[in-house]
């Protein structure tokens, strides 16, 4: 590492190299994510959040008659509840920590669109499917109602390799994200990842 413009240090000639400390994590290091995941935490533990049992990246706030969620995924952070007085005053704290930017109101993330109904919120992945459809060359190919039969045996060791096992384990792990808005395929998606 380079010392910074405007640090003047006089080594001697004959003493050890130098060494700087890091007082915060650099953006793109190995720890640099785990650095960030505990300031976070810690900030957020200070306001009274405490993080989901079942996911460390769900942190919670409630009290009677309110709910705050936050959830984080890598940087992004998406805020929701029905307490609007605590979420708008955990924007001004987060900002006040992280210098955060409010994008408004949530429409995608994670392949995942969200709209707003009247009845409640809407989550579908339109587009993540034609982009798969599109990727994979099966715009047009007939649709069916279940992918594979279900009495369907697959063999590991009968039939022909496949020239580009790598496009198949994508084409998998890519409909494994789909079945979070697509339960009816979870099956077919499950047999196929076993190989």
């Amino acid at each position: 590492m380079k010392l910074p413009q405007g640090l003047s240090i006089s080594v001697p000639s004959n003493s050890a190299p130098l060494v700087c400390k890091l007082r915060k994590s650099l953006y793109g290091l190995r720890q640099a994510s785990r650095q960030w995941y505990a300031k976070l935490s810690q900030a957020l533990y200070s306001r009274g959040y405490t993080h989901s049992l079942n996911d460390y990246s769900l942190f919670i706030k409630g009290t009677p008659g309110n709910l705050v969620l936050l959830a984080v995924y890598v940087d992004d952070i998406i805020i929701t509840g029905d307490d609007t007085a605590e979420i708008f005053a955990l924007k001004h704290f987060l900002d006040a920590q992280f210098k955060i930017k409010d994008l408004g109101s949530l429409h995608y993330f994670l392949g995942i669109e969200v709209s707003i109904v009247p009845g409640g919120v809407l989550l579908n992945q339109k587009k993540f499917v034609s982009d798969l459809l599109q990727q994979f060359d099966c715009i047009d190919v007939s649709p069916v109602v279940c992918p594979l039969e279900l009495n369907c045996k697959l063999h590991a060791d009968v039939g022909d390799l496949l020239p580009f096992p790598d496009q198949y384990r994508s084409l998998v792990g890519k409909l494994l994200f789909l079945t979070h808005t697509r339960p009816d395929i979870c099956f077919a998606v499950q047999h196929l990842s076993q190989f």
